[in-house]
């Protein structure tokens, strides 16, 4: 696709997402999901969340099934960092933020079949993730959310990790 937006910007930014960054407008809020992209999978990558499939490409997508994994999301200014939205597989936390820009309760996901899907956080931990200039990972002062070192904690029974966590990877030997 590459071709198609260099030039549209725009594109990777949600409209919802209003508020600046220290230095002018953010440019993006899209961050892809941290298993899909691999080429090769490094040792950090690998221990990050053992035991789960990363993918390098779309026929990798067999025992998780492309219509149930997101490929992009838009990540909250809280950790929007990388480019890449790290999810914790094997502990349920949050390394980086999925978004609740829009009224607080609702992210934007793009998915590996090419369709699209607005999803509803019905957890406690997400739609109260904050939003305001300042507040980050590295300033989370005034944060609602379980915070502890850059990550953002939460429970196995949180509603939204056990989505996220069902349309991010499976793990490795499973089928959907």
């Amino acid at each position: 696709m590459a071709p198609y937006v260099m030039s549209q910007v725009a594109v990777y930014g949600c409209p919802a997402d209003t508020l600046p960054s220290a230095n002018g407008p953010r440019i993006r809020a899209a961050s892809m999901n941290g298993q899909m992209g691999y080429n090769v999978v490094t040792l950090d990558e690998a221990q990050y969340n053992a035991g789960y499939t990363a993918f390098g490409k779309i026929h990798d997508l067999t025992a998780l099934p492309p219509v149930m994994a997101f490929i992009f999301c838009d990540e909250s200014m809280f950790s929007l960092n990388d480019g890449y939205l790290e999810m914790g597989l094997t502990t349920p936390s949050y390394p980086d933020v999925p978004a609740n820009y829009h009224g607080g309760r609702v992210n934007c996901f793009g998915f590996a079949d090419s369709h699209a899907e607005v999803h509803k956080w019905l957890g406690t931990v997400l739609p109260n993730t904050p939003y305001a200039v300042g507040i980050s990972e590295q300033n989370p002062n005034g944060s609602p959310a379980p915070f502890n070192g850059g990550v953002v904690y939460t429970t196995l029974l949180d509603k939204d990790w056990i989505w996220l966590t069902n349309h991010t990877s499976i793990k490795l030997g499973s089928e959907y």
